[in-house]
């Protein structure tokens, strides 16, 4: 009866509910089952029962442990009218902090997670929506970065509707004109310099072709007039026309080997040698070779061509000598950088006018009064067939100096 009354208290104010006789003993409990499997002895805490029977304590709370878990028990005693203790009431009072921890830290680990995973997710899809907005202007910039002048730039293949998609239509549109631009100045270009090329074909013809008339013309007043000594003005009339069909043969060369530049038949060549080669043209003339090479060095080329260089350079550099002038004429060669050699071909010439040096190695350019301006441009390019180079530096002495560098093999 009791210990049903017990059950029903405990389940009113969610506690459990022991009772101690005078002596210590339990007489009723709400958990029974704790005591039937001696989890909890059934004689109240000896320290409880010292203070409330001993010392007549109203109250006393302490704490004691079950197994591992530990709790607060609260002791009272219980009165009768007479104000004497008739037993003794004991609530322990399981304090669920250590669940509530576990349960807030299982919460903050679940959000964490959760917190993580959404994250994640976020990324991926921030990654794949910025890729999406990304990747086709990624594409135009690689296309900007590879456009070349002149060439074929690739357009861009796009099928969206979008704001991008207008942008990638007006890349390729642009595309489209720049390469419609390039065909249409190169075209104008190869027009150009045909044009160019006729009107100096057309000038270098007419110069030898003036003389050729007069010429003509006064031979047949001679002839016709039956003048003496009309024998030696026709030995000296047809000794120009022949000099001025000469002329006109050695321009129509120029022409023709400038527009079909033979195939370079490239051999090992001693560079001194070659030189020394074309001073043997030249004796007579004052031309030194100064050689600062420490060892033989050699290099791949055409002998002909090579020597055709030379004979052009020294042929200008005599050329360009102002009248009363003596020519003074050095061809250097030392050792360059990087396995190369470097021949200098100096004069003490006019020199070349600043603002025409930009201009002086392109066809149909020249500084003389004759000459078809091909010289240089034919020198070039037998030049690079080797794989060097060649500049021009005027010369501080006065004259000019032309540099050529070749690889040496």
């Amino acid at each position: 009866m009791m210990q049903e009354m017990l059950v029903r208290m405990s389940n009113i104010f969610f506690c459990d509910i022991n009772l101690y006789s005078t002596d210590g003993t339990l007489m009723a409990t709400s958990r029974p089952e704790i005591f039937r499997k001696h989890l909890q002895g059934a004689v109240i805490n000896p320290q409880a029962y010292n203070k409330l029977s001993a010392q007549r304590q109203s109250e006393f709370v302490m704490n004691e442990t079950l197994g591992t878990l530990q709790y607060l028990s609260a002791y009272a005693p219980v009165l009768n009218e007479e104000n004497e203790t008739v037993l003794y009431l004991n609530v322990p009072y399981f304090s669920r902090q250590t669940e509530l921890h576990e349960e807030i830290s299982d919460v903050l680990i679940s959000v964490i997670n959760i917190s993580v995973l959404l994250i994640m997710l976020a990324s991926i899809v921030a990654y794949v929506i910025a890729n999406a907005l990304t990747y086709p202007l990624s594409l135009i910039r690689h296309h900007f970065a590879t456009i070349r002048l002149p060439g074929e730039n690739a357009r861009i293949e796009y099928q969206g509707k979008d704001e991008l998609g207008e942008i990638i239509h007006a890349y390729n549109r642009m595309v489209e004109e720049l390469d419609n631009n390039i065909r249409l100045l190169a075209r104008r270009e190869r027009e150009s310099a045909w044009s160019e090329m006729a009107r100096q074909i057309a000038h270098e013809i007419k110069n030898p072709l003036t003389p050729m008339k007069l010429g003509i013309q006064q031979l047949q007043r001679i002839i016709n007039a039956g003048e003496p000594g009309r024998e030696e003005m026709v030995k000296r009339i047809s000794s120009v026309l022949i000099e001025q069909i000469d002329n006109l043969s050695r321009i129509a060369g120029e022409f023709s080997d400038f527009a079909r530049m033979p195939s370079a038949r490239n051999e090992k060549i001693k560079v001194d040698e070659i030189v020394k080669s074309i001073l043997t043209l030249y004796a007579g003339k004052n031309i030194r070779l100064e050689s600062h090479l420490e060892e033989d060095l050699w290099i791949q080329a055409d002998r002909e061509q090579m020597q055709r260089v030379f004979i052009n350079l020294v042929t200008n550099a005599l050329q360009s000598l102002p009248a009363g002038r003596s020519e003074e004429i050095a061809i250097v060669l030392k050792k360059g950088n990087e396995n190369r050699v470097v021949i200098q071909v100096a004069d003490n010439g006019t020199g070349v006018d600043p603002a025409l040096v930009p201009r002086l190695f392109q066809p149909n350019f020249t500084t003389k009064s004759t000459g078809s301006g091909l010289g240089l441009a034919i020198v070039k390019n037998i030049i690079e067939t080797a794989g060097g180079t060649i500049s021009y530096y005027p010369n501080l002495s006065g004259g000019s100096i032309f540099e050529i560098v070749l690889p040496v093999v």
